[in-house]
């Protein structure tokens, strides 16, 4: 059987790539994407996970939060996520949580 900690570490090792929800292109590199969020009162919502805006590319929201996306992968991204799920509209956390963490969920949506 399968501890926890082999199935965290298999999980992250199967989702390397993500589909940009400004661009809809792929993005290949943890390092060049962020998890951006509006913050409405007391709740965080709509996060998104998009391209870093460099140079040409312009697909991050300067009026959003944000944090790396490399931030939110393995354990402590998970431990992150769950932390925050008190202050953030579940369902918006949730679906970023999803696609990081659950094994071809990316691919498959």
């Amino acid at each position: 059987m399968m501890g926890a900690t082999a199935i965290l570490r298999k999980m992250s090792e199967t989702t390397v790539r993500w589909v940009c929800d400004s661009c809809n292109e792929w993005i290949e590199d943890a390092g060049a994407a962020e998890v951006i969020f509006t913050y409405d009162s007391s709740r965080a919502k709509g996060h998104r996970i998009v391209h870093k805006s460099m140079g040409e590319r312009n697909c991050s929201d300067v009026s959003a939060l944000s944090y790396g996306l490399e931030s939110v992968l393995g354990e402590d991204g998970l431990a992150r996520l769950l932390s925050d799920a008190e202050r953030s509209d579940i369902a918006s956390l949730t679906g970023v949580t999803h696609r990081v963490h659950v094994p071809y969920y990316e691919a498959a949506r």
